[in-house]
Parts: C-alpha cells; structure tokens; sequence
C-alpha cells in the first residue's frame, strides 16, 4: 500500500452517511483527516474521530457555526 502519510484530508460536511464514510476511507488509506460539521453536531463529530483515532489513524474534528 502506498504511504499517504504526508497529506491531509480536510472532509466538509461530515455527517453520519457519505461525509463520515468518506472520512473513514481516507483514515484507512494513512491520511490525515480533518472532518468538519456544524458545532451543534460535535457529539456525533468527536464519536467519529475517536473511532479512527482507536483504529490507528490520525483525526482532528472542527466544529463550526452556520449563521
């Protein structure tokens, strides 16, 4: 498998279904991901990083406000 350490993935609008699944499939490629969601969703947004996190990835969620 290719190494894909060096790059990042940034995810924006990642929901439960397509974004987290997304997410998730970069992680398992070795990049580093950055899933992004509206704030009020951080529960479900920490859950997803720390599922990668726990399956060897590197994860680091942001949470952001639509006005």
């Amino acid at each position: 498998m290719k190494n894909n350490s060096d790059y990042s993935a940034i995810i924006i609008g990642a929901g439960v279904a397509t974004g987290s699944a997304l997410t998730k499939k970069f992680a398992k490629e070795g990049y580093k991901v950055c899933p992004v969601r509206r704030e009020r969703s951080m529960a479900e947004l920490d859950t997803l990083t720390n599922q990668i996190k726990s399956e060897g990835g590197w994860a680091q969620g942001f949470g952001i406000r639509c006005s």
